[in-house]
């Protein structure tokens, strides 16, 4: 009282393991919070034997999770202290005082099992810990007689989490110690039936541990067993796919018959025909300035594979570095039927399209049936060269005309998708899987989807934009 009353007066005061609770309770009584704030902060610094179980409880009013784990690892250090049985007398004294404590008795359940658990994380103070909850059980039934029979059952199951979470080697050792009782008898006072009782518990865990690792090993003796079984059968599978697979062979080298002068014979006349043939490659696309080569311009050849449009073909638009729009190209290309559009890009892509029906001048906004239709490219720093044919079920929207916006070819029945050209024909956007594709080999909206003709789906510019028909 002295402290506090110095403290109202001077706002100066000294805490040390006595005083210090007593000042926490009359800066509750007196309501004076800034000292209960340093109280809070200092309490953990004067935790000793005679005062800790009174701070762990308080721990909880303060909702100090870092109070009460002081509590508990200076609790802990005392146990610790005295692990070794045979040592110092005066630390086993003091470790007794500890659990002798009348405080810990005043603990909450939550408390003491908080603790319980603590401590029995180190495999090593379950003597100690048992004696704290036989104490803490007994003296809650001496203030609860009636309910006996609820604190007993706490205390075995308790009991019961403890000795399930020891370690091999500790039952080992609490046993020799229980059995021995050598050196227990200065801080271990429960009564003999209550030992009985924990060797009988350490016991039974020992026998269903037994049984567990019975059980374990002969699941693992099944296991073994069944996947030996398995092994073999798998072995036999083999044993017949090898037997299929060497009649097979046996069967085709049956067939492979072809004789040495067979073969020689064959060479000779391959040889006899390339040397009477004088036949030259043939290119179709001498006037364009997109078609760079011979390999380009064969391919572009069989993918058209219509020899009269090759041979009779001719180049009706031709837009270098475009200056133009959509009207100049219908009017070239206007119900001439089949058409053919080549594009190099800035990015030198090389991409196009071919129609056999062609654009028709009595159509806007409304698409056009052609099932040989396809678009293609050419020419791709990352991909090889593809033919993307119509879709099956897709023929009806193959060409869609629009007198706002460029050429397009492939929708969705409402709207161009696979390849539109901007009324300026200089860009556009391709999205290819809608009406043109190959199979399931390139997915919609896919970045190949997007990219595989000229490398992006909008940001691409036209170079040279050349247009043939008949």
């Amino acid at each position: 009282m002295k402290q506090i009353l110095n403290f109202i007066y001077t706002d100066e005061i000294e805490f040390n393991s006595s005083n210090i609770l007593d000042i926490y309770k009359y800066s509750t009584i007196f309501q004076l919070h800034s000292l209960l704030t340093e109280i809070v902060k200092k309490l953990d610094e004067f935790i000793d034997e005679t005062n800790v179980f009174k701070i762990f409880q308080e721990s909880e009013n303060f909702s100090s999770s870092k109070l009460k784990d002081s509590c508990i690892n200076f609790i802990y250090s005392e146990l610790k202290k005295s692990q070794d049985v045979d040592g110092d007398d005066e630390q086993k004294q003091k470790t007794a005082e500890i659990l002798n404590n009348p405080d810990i008795l005043e603990l909450s359940k939550q408390q003491i099992t908080d603790l319980s658990k603590k401590l029995i994380e180190e495999n090593q103070y379950f003597i100690q810990i048992i004696q704290i909850l036989f104490n803490w059980t007994q003296h809650q039934i001496e203030k609860n007689p009636l309910e006996k029979l609820k604190y007993e059952k706490d205390f075995e199951n308790l009991m019961d989490e403890m000795i399930k979470n020891l370690s091999e080697s500790s039952v080992k050792d609490i046993k020799s110690k229980f059995e021995a009782k050598k050196g227990l008898e200065k801080f271990i006072k429960f009564p003999d039936e209550i030992i009985y009782k924990i060797m009988s518990k350490i016991n039974q865990f020992e026998i269903r541990k037994l049984n567990d690792d019975l059980d374990k090993e002969k699941d693992d003796n099944e296991k073994k067993v069944n996947k030996i079984k398995n092994q073999k059968e798998e072995i036999k599978k083999k044993e017949m796919e090898i037997e299929k697979q060497k009649k097979e062979i046996e069967n085709r080298e049956g067939k492979i018959q072809l004789s040495m002068k067979e073969i020689e014979n064959l060479r000779q006349e391959i040889a006899k025909n390339a040397q009477n043939s004088n036949l030259k490659s043939t290119r179709m696309f001498l006037r364009s300035e997109i078609i760079e080569n011979e390999e380009e311009d064969q391919q572009l050849q069989k993918w058209v594979d219509d020899n009269e449009f090759l041979t009779k073909m001719k180049l009706g638009l031709s837009l270098k570095d475009l200056d133009s729009s959509n009207k100049e190209f219908y009017e070239k290309v206007n119900d001439k039927g089949r058409t053919l559009i080549l594009v190099k890009t800035t990015e030198n892509y090389i991409f196009g399209a071919y129609t056999t029906v062609g654009f028709q001048s009595n159509k806007n906004n409304e698409f056009t049936k052609d099932p040989k239709a396809f678009l293609f490219s050419l020419k791709n720093p990352d991909k090889e060269p593809k033919q993307f044919s119509i879709l099956p079920g897709k023929d009806q929207y193959a060409l869609y005309s629009n007198a706002k916006k460029g050429p397009c070819f492939g929708g969705n029945g409402r709207a161009p998708v696979d390849l539109i050209f901007n009324s300026n024909l200089k860009s556009g956007v391709t999205n290819i899987g809608y009406t043109y594709g190959i199979g399931d080999e390139i997915k919609l909206y896919s970045n190949d989807s997007r990219t595989y003709l000229a490398g992006s789906s909008n940001r691409w510019e036209v170079k040279i934009f050349e247009t043939y028909f008949v």
